[in-house]
């Protein structure tokens, strides 16, 4: 397991936490940080692996990019803006979840039980997993907030902790 690596995808995701979402690998979305993106445990992996070859910061889009060249172009014809919102397909998130695995020295078990909320012990799926089924649950924290962004990091370190067997 590369802890250097999930210690640096949990500080980074508490810092730039309107750029954490569980729900998606890399999704474009309005006022998710400069780069209008966010990106899941794996998404952060591949970002922060890219750093050398964007020589220096590099934002979650550039990274999609990599995997799908049309990732978040689309022209708003009104007003002639560039907004993003084409996503990756099914092969692709397939490539950044493989590609994330080898990075974090992860098997596919415990890559399940990281990436995958539903996957995640009852303390940290309670909060942030299964977001998807309880949208509307207002004891569920949401996406784009500190506090978000601080359990998800709370999760990576319980898993490095558990030595990923939880």
């Amino acid at each position: 397991m590369n802890v250097k690596l999930l210690r640096r995808v949990a500080q980074t995701i508490v810092r730039r936490y309107k750029q954490i979402d569980m729900n998606h690998w890399f999704d474009p979305r309005e006022g998710a940080g400069r780069c209008n993106t966010t990106a899941c445990i794996a998404g952060w992996a591949e970002t922060l692996s890219h750093e050398k070859e964007f020589k220096g910061t590099v934002k979650p889009r550039q990274v999609a990019k990599l995997f799908n060249k049309d990732f978040g172009r689309f022209m708003n014809r009104r007003s002639r803006l560039m907004s993003y919102t084409v996503e990756l397909s099914n092969r692709e998130k397939e490539k950044v979840r493989r590609s994330a695995i080898k990075r974090l020295e992860l098997t596919r078990a415990q890559a399940k039980r990281l990436f995958f909320s539903d996957q995640w012990p009852e303390q940290f799926a309670d909060d942030c997993g299964r977001l998807r089924a309880s949208i509307d649950a207002t004891d569920r924290l949401s996406p784009g907030t500190p506090e978000y962004a601080k359990r998800v990091a709370e999760r990576i370190e319980h898993f490095i902790a558990t030595k990923g067997r939880e």
